[in-house]
């Protein structure tokens, strides 16, 4: 924006008149985006992009002016900078333009007055609507998306102001018989991501009732009965007689409930089929599961059971959809469709990578099939990390002809990397810092990212005065937090007092799938004479290697 605004002066002093207005529009148009800019510092608006707007208009307005012969728009820029100026006083520097008595907010305390003000109008909307008052409520409702209420323009709207602002539009225009410019409303809040409800409920009604569509209304109705909260039944006056689908979306924790205990029955029932040979109609059944999502009466959301995070938290569909795939991989087994069952483990295995549990047996089983069936030697693969994590095999042949020297190389390699952690990184603690080196010993074989625990022997090194201290650990990380529990014997090498501190000191902080932790802690110390040097708040910052390396403090 500013390097708008210096060429535009650049092109101003050389005579480019045109040029210079052009830049300076180009420059406002910029601001604008980011208007307004709030500093935490002071509380007042920054240079960039306030005091620059207002700048920039005064400055267009003066080229309009005095150079361009255009009355009209610089008086408008005039009155723009007016807007926004800190001292607004009569004089000539206003080139006797005709003023706005309104203003933007100068400040935060004018700025939450006026969104204070903006909310309080926004409520009395509804109460305009019931009594009848359609002209005072669009009148209102223009007067805030164009962002003026009260003395105050330039007034952005609350977090969801705009999505309700524009519903209440929709509907002023519904009732005033303007259903064209309804319909415009509903479908501008339809395009925004994860409509709600209640707006595809009213296009539907809108459809229905004012515009003849009753098959594109009743599409729209059924949808907002398969994602509705409430337990309306079917036949309600509210769905216009539409029919509605047999399944709900599972929402309330009942319903949850519900839904998983029907999938697993369904599950269930797949599995006797295969044991008794009716492999298709197993196999018809998880399908159905997998790809339509049905149990019972209900049906579960499109998004549920997904997550952007490739370690998303414990979810119970995760274990339906694992359970579904593993049973439909024995049905398809039993049907001598070998390939198929291995992709539904692959496909497990991939959707569930994050989490042991739910892999254990898949690998198992894809390694037994893999060479059982498939004579493909990928499957020693799998035998190795399914042995490794249950145990070492035991029953006829469990190798299947696997050389057990690649046993042992799996083994060694799970130790090393799942199991020990070197440790490096550096501290803050009262009025020194220092270093410190150790090795963490994962409990049940983690040490995996987004989930690592486990205890630690290490050893601190703080400087000026030297203090060494040896120390046991329990640290604990889980995707956003963290915490750990230092036992410490400080042992001063240098200074006056060489008496041994002895400390407890927690620690708790944030952690990104504990990778990067920061971590704050504060020393209780167990001795009647403390090192004066070593304060009692710290600070750790280190980076986990998992599987590798650590540096951290």
């Amino acid at each position: 924006m500013p390097v708008y605004s210096l060429r535009a002066e650049a092109r101003q002093y050389r005579g480019a008149l045109v040029d210079a207005e052009a830049d300076l529009t180009q420059a406002l148009r910029y601001a604008e985006r980011f208007y307004p800019y709030m500093s935490s510092s002071n509380g007042f608006f920054e240079k960039l992009p306030a005091e620059f707007l207002r700048d920039a208009y005064y400055q267009r307005a003066l080229l309009r002016l005095e150079h361009l012969h255009n009355p009209a728009g610089g008086c408008a820029d005039m009155a723009t900078s007016y807007q926004l100026d800190t001292v607004r006083t009569s004089s000539p520097r206003w080139r006797d333009c005709k003023l706005p008595g309104s203003r933007a907010p100068l400040n935060t305390i004018e700025l939450s007055a006026a969104k204070a003000r903006w909310r309080d109008s926004l409520t009395r909307v509804p109460l305009l609507l019931q009594a009848g008052r359609l002209a005072r409520a669009d009148y209102l409702l223009q007067q805030l998306a164009a962002g003026q209420v009260g003395p105050y323009v330039r007034v952005p709207p609350l977090d969801e102001g705009p999505v309700n602002l524009t519903y209440l539009r929709s509907e002023v225009a519904r009732r005033r018989g303007q259903y064209a410019r309804a319909r415009a409303y509903l479908d501008t809040l339809l395009a925004l991501p994860n409509p709600a409800p209640l707006h595809r409920y009213a296009l539907g009604i809108l459809k229905i009732d004012h515009l003849n569509d009753r098959a594109g209304g009743c599409e729209d109705l059924r949808w907002v009965y398969t994602h509705d909260t409430t337990s309306t039944a079917p036949t309600h006056p509210r769905w216009r007689g539409c029919p509605m689908p047999a399944y709900r979306v599972a929402a309330t924790p009942a319903e949850l409930g519900a839904y998983a205990t029907a999938y697993m029955d369904s599950v269930n029932h797949a599995r006797e089929l295969t044991n008794s040979g009716q492999m298709a109609q197993a196999v018809q059944i998880l399908s159905r599961l997998l790809h339509a999502r049905v149990a019972g009466a209900y049906i579960q959301h499109p998004l549920a059971g997904y997550s952007s995070s490739p370690y998303p938290p414990d979810n119970p569909y995760h274990n339906l959809r694992a359970a579904t795939f593993t049973a439909r991989a024995q049905a398809y087994v039993q049907q001598q469709e070998y390939r198929r069952a291995v992709a539904d483990l692959d496909t497990l295995i991939e959707q569930h990578h994050w989490s042991r549990t739910l892999t254990t047996e898949a690998y198992c089983q894809r390694g037994r099939y893999r060479l059982d069936y498939l004579h493909d030697e990928r499957g020693c693969d799998d035998l190795y990390r399914c042995f490794e994590r249950q145990g070492q095999p035991v029953g006829p042949d469990p190798w299947r002809g696997c050389p057990q020297a690649g046993w042992a190389r799996q083994k060694n390699r799970a130790a090393s990397e799942s199991n020990v952690t070197f440790r490096l990184g550096g501290l803050a603690q009262g009025k020194i810092g220092g270093v410190e080196v150790g090795f963490q010993q994962h409990d049940g074989g983690t040490g995996e990212w987004g989930f690592n625990h486990g205890p630690s022997l290490e050893l601190e090194a703080l400087a000026k005065p030297l203090i060494v201290a040896p120390k046991f650990s329990y640290e604990v990380e889980y995707y956003v937090i963290g915490g750990r529990l230092d036992f410490a014997a400080y042992i001063p090498l240098g200074g006056p007092k060489r008496a041994v501190d002895l400390r407890v000191i927690p620690q708790a902080g944030a952690s990104l799938l504990g990778v990067v932790n920061v971590f704050y802690g504060y020393a209780l110390p167990l001795t009647h004479s403390p090192l004066d040097v070593l304060g009692r708040h710290r600070v750790s910052v280190f980076i986990n290697f998992l599987k590798l390396t650590k540096f951290g403090g």
